[in-house]
């Protein structure tokens, strides 16, 4: 999975190796803009991986088939939130089908932001044990 930054906007490539494509997955509300320079990165993500560690094993993927989700769920026009779609993105994949799971997807993009700066911070891996009463109220029960 490889987050990209491209002109201010956030894009999840995911290069699935079990089904030999390359997973793209773009809140934007105006449609995938699939335009040569998709091409062209995946060839340079490929090209400086495969310099960086010639022998980890990863395949020649830059003529791979592309595949947009058409069923990518989509910011607000005019929000600045598609860094928070794509850590969402990066949740909910499944490498088995290429898509996303469909579950716990907060209608209000502020919702979102939430839901996501809960898990960041109630993480078990988060190391900052002590959090202060204000905070720890918004602590999820464990299930």
């Amino acid at each position: 999975m490889v987050p990209m930054l491209h002109r201010g906007h956030w894009i999840l490539y995911v290069v699935n190796l079990e089904r030999r494509c390359i997973d793209i997955y773009d809140s934007n509300p105006y449609g995938p803009e699939m335009g040569a320079w998709c091409k062209v990165m995946m060839t340079r993500l490929n090209r400086g991986l495969l310099a960086a560690r010639p022998n980890c094993g990863i395949p020649k993927f830059g003529k791979w088939k592309i595949d947009i989700s058409p069923h990518c769920r989509t910011m607000k026009a005019g929000s600045k939130d598609c860094g928070f779609f794509v850590m969402r993105f990066i949740q909910l994949y499944d490498y088995t089908s290429g898509g996303l799971f469909n579950w716990d997807w907060p209608e209000d993009d502020g919702d979102l932001r939430s839901l996501l700066l809960q898990y960041l911070i109630f993480h078990p891996l988060n190391q900052l044990k002590d959090l202060p009463p204000e905070i720890e109220r918004f602590r999820p029960p464990r299930v």
